[in-house]
């Protein structure tokens, strides 16, 4: 019985194979890019880029995320101004265009609020190039849209 060496069972098996020498003692791996650390490598390029690839797709989709998040916003600010104005069509309305020919006074209210009760918006409207009433003037009194006014004081209010 024959005693085998390394040298020994590498050149049978370099024989064996018809004579080529192996790529790090494996079987029938003769050339470098056949090794299994160049698939590996060739594999860990393909992660990364799909790597890349994922993350790409994530900010997208935050994008998205924050584009449908401000669109809801939006929405959202519509339908309270939507209320709002629907709001508006519900109140009660007074004129008095008595005080000048080129003043008029116009105060909202909900229905049925006496006009002594400090719950009505009041605007005062100047028309400013008479006769023609193309230019005009729309002030608030005390400054704001809120319904904290009397109607029966609208000549004393101070408008801005």
């Amino acid at each position: 019985m024959e005693t085998l060496t390394k040298e020994g069972v590498k050149k049978r098996v370099i024989e064996g194979l018809g004579g080529t020498d192996i790529h790090n003692d494996l079987f029938g791996r003769s050339t470098p890019d056949a090794h299994p650390i160049a698939a590996i490598t060739d594999l860990q390029t393909e992660l990364d880029d799909l790597d890349t690839d994922i993350a790409a797709n994530v900010a997208l989709l935050v994008n998205h995320e924050t584009r449908i998040t401000n669109n809801e916003s939006a929405i959202s600010a519509l339908d309270v101004r939507v209320t709002s104005l629907e709001d508006d069509l519900n109140l009660s309305t007074r004129f008095d265009d008595t005080a000048s020919g080129a003043v008029l006074y116009l105060g909202e209210a909900d229905p049925g609020v006496a006009e002594a009760s400090a719950l009505w918006r009041i605007q005062q409207i100047t028309f400013t190039n008479l006769p023609s009433e193309d230019d005009l003037q729309i002030l608030w009194a005390d400054g704001d849209n809120s319904f904290t006014k009397v109607w029966d004081d609208r000549l004393g209010l101070t408008y801005s």
